[in-house]
């Protein structure tokens, strides 16, 4: 949008707030430049079907998978099945350098030129012969870099852990009217960075349990609510079940066992 560009929004699954590639091919316009999925919480938009409908009108795939890192689908790790994959290392991430991310792709030309643009538009700043795009200064710092690097070996401990909070959670609040979770196939290789779940009454859960000091979180707002996002014919039913009544539970690898535990406990309370 910034950019002079037009997002165009799609609905998600009935069952889980992810693109729902049925949707796309009927938004696509002789302007359609590239499509943007969303591997939302670590869970796999359809990349197979994506890619189908990329190749059939010549269009770019871009991967959010800032929410995914170390989730997998049937053909790999989520953020390397496109032309450009994004990942984030922000706080509540499987590594964190507090704030700040990286993008990955497999094409040489398209590496050099995000590599230029992140640093004035120079590509080789240990020999910068030209300009060649213009550019920003994104670049990361050696101290957040040497943070992210050290955690490197802790990702698959993380992962198991956040797993763990997981499972936790469906089975400590399975059977519960009022709520039900937002599911994430470990199965699959889908890594819950965050714990969902859809909430009747949301208000006053985040309101009880705020009373005993839990911060539960309710989902942002739909962008199709963005006054600068929306469209002439906007209807997205499915999105807007999440939007209006998704909550996040306390989440990530830095979690306390006996906190979630305390959390569960706090919530039969609430919904009892």
């Amino acid at each position: 949008h910034l950019l002079g560009a037009e997002p165009v929004l799609a609905d998600v699954e009935i069952t889980r707030p992810i693109l729902d590639v049925k949707k796309i091919e009927n938004l696509i316009s002789k302007n359609t430049k590239a499509i943007i999925p969303v591997h939302l919480n670590g869970r796999s938009a359809d990349m197979s079907g994506i890619r189908r409908v990329a190749r059939k009108y010549d269009l770019k795939v871009v991967e959010d998978a800032a929410q995914a890192l170390g989730s997998r689908n049937m053909y790999g790790y989520l953020g390397t099945q496109s032309d450009v994959g994004c990942f984030s290392l922000s706080v509540t991430k499987i590594i964190s350098t507090g704030q700040g991310g990286f993008v990955v792709t497999r094409n040489e030309e398209l590496g050099n030129k995000l590599r230029a643009i992140r640093t004035h538009g120079v590509e080789n700043v240990i020999d910068p012969r030209k300009w060649g795009v213009a550019g920003f200064n994104f670049r990361i710092t050696d101290i957040q870099a040497a943070i992210g690097l050290a955690q490197i070996p802790k990702i698959e401990e993380r992962i198991e852990k956040v797993k763990r909070i997981y499972s936790m959670y469906l089975d400590g609040l399975d059977g519960i009217s009022g709520i039900e979770p937002i599911p994430v196939s470990l199965q699959a290789g889908e890594v819950p960075i965050y714990n969902e779940f859809l909430c009747n009454d949301r208000e006053r859960l985040t309101q009880e349990m705020g009373k005993s000091c839990i911060g539960v979180r309710p989902f942002v707002p739909n962008l199709s609510l963005a006054e600068y996002l929306k469209g002439d014919n906007d209807f997205f039913p499915n999105s807007s079940r999440y939007g209006l009544h998704g909550v996040t539970l306390p989440s990530g690898p830095g979690q306390n066992i006996d906190s979630v535990e305390y959390v569960i406990d706090q919530m039969k309370r609430v919904f009892n």
